[in-house]
Formats: structure tokens, sequence, C-alpha cells
């Protein structure tokens, strides 16, 4: 029997258990003992009860519930939406909203994080991402129900789209815990869109070098964007005039602006008048989302050519005739004038060493403009005196002035009027203008100006004196000489006459004078004097003047005393005018 009641309790209590309940016993002290008298093999075991409460047992029931996290009622999504057409720029904000409910009402934060690693939750606060995971935002504490909203400052992402992944996290004081990651559906939800600046690479003038009014600049810039979701992006590229633009563009001035992707060329017609010189410009782009170059404002030049001034409206002495002086008297003053543009500037010429020379010349004249000075037919007018009309010339955007040059002529200039020897010819006035650059332009007067023939003449000596002569006498050979001076620009021959010679009522009559071209003519040879107007006329050897030099011819006087003639002094007066020579 001991055998068999072995067995049974081998087989029907275990050893660890008989050990727990010995343990138990002792630990817990219940409220019965229970002794096991277990005797040698084939003994009776016996079991005896200490107490009479061991007929029942009573366990107590324990359980700990475990703060529940808030869960979304309505899916996070993007504010506002991003995509691969409408991507938020680098560097700007893009909010989160999210609502959910949580069932201890307590108040809960939407958190968005750049994976999907367990946040931290934190007892009483706000959550933060795993620390594999960069922070995008976090919401304030937001009542149960009610809508969470958190603003992603300064997106950065050097990749097009970056996933995001929400979480909503309650503020419990002790258990505060974390939803399951929620990512948004559709359009709103991941991922978010990141637009990224362009840069420009290069910029150069691809067409330079270019005259006021003469055609069109061209700008080029070339760009890299690496954005291409949503196709290639289209870039913008304004050329302004200064360093001062706006995402709307230049602020100033603007060159030109156009489109393209990568290489962008815009023109510009080149502006007149303009001042030859290197000039800035500077260049900026943007993409088509708005967002700025990340090294906008590089500049570079263009120059403006220098182009060579134009002479136009050129006058001779204002299209009048020119009358010369006679010799001995004052020159008379003689101007040529025109308008020079400058379509760099009117400037470009009262900066210049030489602003302006002119040139008066006869027309038939070897050389033309290019004639060697000389008082008879051409006249040089250097750059002194030539002279800006005042007021003419403002400012460098104004691009003409006149110019007035003047010289004086001499009495012997070339004529050219019906009365000389030129008749058919004229006068011409060239005006030369020139720039800082000594880039020049050469135009001619049209009007037909002639120099008017000066026939004049002067006897420097005051008298003709015969000397004493008896009464029926003559002066035989012996002549009484006076000088006949070319004072013209012209040849010119001499008429006489004279009035009687008187003393109180006796007289002398005029006809008792000869004059000859011939010196020492005898008394009777010669031509009788005459009263009678215009005078004889005696053919002088007075060519026109070359030079200053006096050219002159004598005229030789003789008389003849009456018998009779009451004795004393006579004295008449002898005229001679000029009269036109031969040429």
């Amino acid at each position: 029997m001991s055998k068999i009641i072995k067995n049974k309790i081998k087989k029907t209590v275990p050893w660890f258990l008989i050990f727990s309940l010995s343990l138990s016993t002792v630990m817990t002290s219940l409220f019965f003992n229970l002794r096991l008298d277990i005797g040698q093999v084939g003994e009776k075991v016996g079991i005896s009860f200490m107490s009479a409460d061991a007929a029942k047992n009573n366990a107590t029931t324990t359980v700990r519930v475990k703060n529940a996290p808030p869960s979304f009622t309505a899916d996070p999504a993007e504010n506002p939406i991003s995509s691969s057409t409408s991507p938020i720029n680098q560097g700007d904000s893009i909010g989160f909203n999210a609502t959910a409910s949580d069932a201890e009402g307590n108040n809960y934060y939407l958190l968005v994080c750049s994976n999907n690693s367990e946040p931290t939750a934190v007892n009483g606060g706000a959550p933060s991402c795993h620390v594999s995971a960069t922070q995008f935002c976090v919401s304030g504490a937001t009542v149960s129900g009610n809508q969470a909203s958190c603003t992603y400052n300064n997106v950065t992402s050097v990749p097009e789209s970056q996933n995001w992944y929400a979480f909503v996290c309650d503020n419990h004081a002790s258990e505060a815990d974390c939803s399951a990651v929620n990512s948004g559906s559709g359009d709103s939800g991941t991922p978010l869109y990141v637009n990224h600046a362009p840069t420009i690479t290069a910029i150069n003038t691809t067409i330079d070098n270019i005259v006021p009014g003469g055609g069109n600049f061209q700008f080029t810039g070339t760009s890299t964007d690496s954005d291409v979701a949503g196709s290639d992006d289209t870039l913008t590229m304004y050329v302004c005039e200064t360093n001062a633009w706006t995402i709307a563009g230049c602020t100033g001035v603007t060159l030109c602006t156009n489109t393209g992707v990568d290489v962008i060329s815009c023109n510009w017609a080149s502006p007149s008048p303009k001042a030859d010189a290197a000039y800035s410009y500077y260049v900026f782009v943007k993409d088509w989302h708005n967002m700025a170059a990340t090294n906008n404002s590089q500049t570079d030049t263009y120059t403006i050519a220098n182009i060579a001034p134009q002479v136009s409206g050129v006058y001779l002495n204002n299209s009048n005739n020119i009358n010369v002086a006679m010799k001995d008297q004052s020159e008379v003053t003689v101007t040529s004038s025109s308008t020079i543009t400058d379509l760099n500037g009117c400037t470009d010429i009262t900066a210049a060493a030489t602003k302006a020379t002119s040139t008066l010349f006869w027309s038939s004249i070897d050389g033309a403009y290019g004639c060697t000075a000389d008082d008879n037919n051409c006249y040089l007018i250097t750059n002194a005196n030539c002279a800006v009309v005042a007021g003419s010339c403002t400012d460098a955007t104004d691009p003409s002035l006149q110019v007035v040059c003047t010289t004086s002529f001499a009495y012997h200039a070339q004529p050219t009027d019906a009365s000389s020897n030129s008749a058919g010819t004229y006068w011409i006035a060239a005006i030369t203008g020139l720039d800082n650059n000594s880039a020049k332009h050469t135009a001619t007067s049209t009007a037909l100006v002639d120099v008017v023939t000066q026939s004049a003449l002067n006897v420097p000596n005051a008298s003709i004196d015969y000397t004493t002569i008896v009464a029926g006498q003559d002066t035989g050979t012996v002549s009484a000489t006076t000088s006949v001076q070319n004072y013209g620009n012209s040849p010119i021959d001499v008429r006489l006459s004279g009035t009687d010679m008187v003393k109180g009522g006796d007289s002398i009559v005029i006809t008792n004078q000869e004059h000859s071209l011939v010196g020492g003519f005898n008394y009777g040879a010669g031509t009788n004097a005459t009263s009678t107007l215009p005078g004889n006329l005696e053919d002088l050897l007075c060519a026109k003047p070359t030079d200053a030099t006096t050219v002159y011819d004598d005229v030789y006087w003789g008389i003849g005393i009456d018998p009779g003639t009451p004795s004393g002094d006579y004295s008449g007066m002898n005229t001679y005018s000029v009269a036109l020579g031969s040429w």
C-alpha cells in the first residue's frame, strides 16, 4: 500500500509544487497547516489539518489600467498642400493640421518627424521626435477633439521630396503616450515637396561694343537648378541697370528679361545718346516658384562704342555775300557755323582736345577743304577760334551742339561775283567735328556765297606841285608825279578829272593840265585833263594784289601857263576815281 501511495504522490503532486506549498506556508502564514508525513517506502502517508478555516480559500483580484494614447480623428495634412508642381520653397514655412481625441480627455500634441521611429512622450509636456529623426514641428497643447496645428519653419531638404510622419501624444502626468504613426493621405499627405533655389554659374555680354542706336546688346546667363520633379524648373532672368531687385523684378531700370531652363539670353537696344564707356549691369534669376538664385546680383559690363560725330547745316557767313574791307582798314569778320551731332553725347565733343575746325575756301582751289592756307583763297580756322554756342550743349544726354568758327578776310581775297574774273565760282565753308577719340566728320555749306569785287585805290600824295612856271611857258619834260595804290581785290584803272586852278578872280583852266602814264613825257604829248565826269580813263598797271604788298602805278602831270596869266599862287582839285581794270 505504501508503494501505491508513493507512486500516486509522485504522479499527482510534483515536487516543485510541494516545495512551493511549503514555501508559501512559511511566507504567507496561511490559516491552516499542512503536514505531510511521508514515511519510508511502503509506509502510510497521513495529512492532518491544523484549522477549520482551511476548508475554504479567497483570492483578491488586481489589475493596472495603463493610459491609452490619443488617436487621430482627422488625418494629418499639409497647409498649404505641397506638390511636385507647387512645392514649398526651401527656407519657407509650411503648416501641418490634424485632429485627435483622447479617451481620458487629456490635452494632446501634434508631432511631425522625419522618420517613423517611436517618438518620446513627455509626462505633462510636449513630446519630441526620436533621436534619429529631425523634428519638423510640434504643436502646443490642444484640447481633445480640437484641431492641432504646428509650423515647420525654414524648411530644409536636400531631395525634392521629404517624407514626413505624424504622431499625436497626450500630456498624461505619469504615463504620457503617443499614437501610431500617420502620414496623411492624398495630395495633402506625405511627401513634402521642397523647391530649391537655382544658382547662377556664368554671365557674359555675348553681343557687345555697339554704337549708340546701332543694334542690340545680348546678355547671356547660365544657371543650374537641381529640381526636376514636375519637369525642369523654368527660370526667369532679369538684367538690371543697378544692383536693386526684388522677386517682382528690377526696382530701377530693366535692361531686358527672358525665361528659359539653363541658358537664358535677352536683348537690349543700344540707347542713344550714350557716352562711349563700359557700363556695369546686374543679373538676377528666379525659378517659376518665385525663389531667387542663391548667388543673385552677378555683375558684368557692356561697352558703348565710340561713334564719329556728324556735322550738318553748315553755313558760310550766314549765307550772305562777303564784302571785304579795303587795304589798311580793319579786316571784315567772316564766320562759319554748323550743328554737330554726337550720339555719344555732345559732351563727347566739348571734352575733345580739338572739338571743331573749319576751312573757308574758293571753290576752284585745289584740294578743296584740304587746301593750304592762303589769304587769297583758303582760310584755315583752328579749334581755338571755333566756339560752342552757349546753352547748345546741356549734358551728356544732349546729342547736339552748335558751333561758330570765326576768321577775318584779307582785303585781297579772291572775288567771285559777276564783276570778277571768277564768275560762276563761289566760296564754301567746311566744318570738321572731332570727338574725344579723334573720330571726325566733315560737311560743307551748300548756299552759294560770293566774295564781292572790291575796287579801291589810294593816292598817298596830298598834292600835285607844279612848282613855279613863268606865264607863257609849260613844264616841258619835268613831270609832277603821283602814285595810285590798289587798295582792293581786283585790278584797277583810274579816271582823272579836275577843276580849274584859281587865284581870286583869275584862273588856269583844267584843260591846261596834262596827264600821262609815261614818266618825263613832254608837255603836249599827254592827255588834257577834263572837268567832265567820270573823267579821263588811264589804264594803270595795278593788278589784283595777292598779299599785303602794295600794288601801285604812277601818274605823271604837266601844265602850261597861258601868256598874260597874272602872277600869283593858283590852286585847284584833281580827282582820282577807281575803275575796274582788266583781269
